[in-house]
């Protein structure tokens, strides 16, 4: 009898299941390096975060997997349409939707705030999408992941500095954004084939 699997197989691209490793790493991980990168890179003004184009989607982006950007959300809910170019044969994480509780050494019982947060923000999801090429990606809710707690690194203030920085200014130098933890829906699509495709994604919270 085949094993059963919520693999999503299709012609031109797979959805890896939620527990699977990716280049020898467990996707809530890449989650994290995901965080890392938005929020490590340029102020609004550049990043891909912000990015109403597709012109800095490739900003720090260059490493084993391609992480898509999502938005920070507005209240019309308006889409943001953005193309740009992926390299051939390299897998991509999409953020559906998630949310992240950045920790400060002025928080009382860090963890529990973080966990009590992401807990309340999960418990408002709703209207999960996925859909490419056409191609409605189900099973969404299964693709929940909550990382363990990281740093998403040091914000820089000034002209020059990082998203992190411009969110939060300046911190005193032994202050330490330990312990921040992120959750969310994560999905990573591998063996995209060759050409030009449509993703569509998100949901509302």
């Amino acid at each position: 009898m085949p094993r059963k699997t919520d693999c999503h197989l299709s012609a031109d691209f797979e959805i890896s299941r939620p527990q699977e490793r990716i280049l020898g790493d467990p996707i809530a991980e890449w989650a994290e390096d995901w965080w890392e990168w938005v929020l490590q890179g340029p102020r609004m003004d550049g990043n891909p975060q912000t990015d109403e184009t597709g012109e800095f989607a490739d900003v720090e982006n260059d490493g084993p997997v391609f992480f898509i950007a999502g938005t920070f959300g507005n209240p019309l809910n308006d889409p943001v349409e953005r193309s740009f170019e992926v390299p051939d044969g390299t897998p991509l994480l999409i953020p559906i939707l998630n949310d992240i509780y950045i920790s400060v050494n002025t928080d009382e019982r860090p963890r529990a705030l973080a966990n009590n947060s992401l807990g309340d923000w999960k418990r408002s999801v709703e209207d999960l999408f996925l859909v490419i090429d056409g191609e409605e990606v189900k099973n969404l809710d299964s693709h929940f992941l909550r990382t363990d707690f990281f740093s998403p690194g040091r914000p820089e203030d000034g002209e020059d500095g990082n998203l992190l920085g411009e969110f939060l200014g300046e911190l005193p130098p032994e202050e330490d954004l330990f312990p921040s933890r992120t959750a969310g829906y994560w999905v990573m699509v591998e063996d995209l084939a060759p050409g030009e495709h449509t993703i569509q994604f998100g949901g509302t919270t």
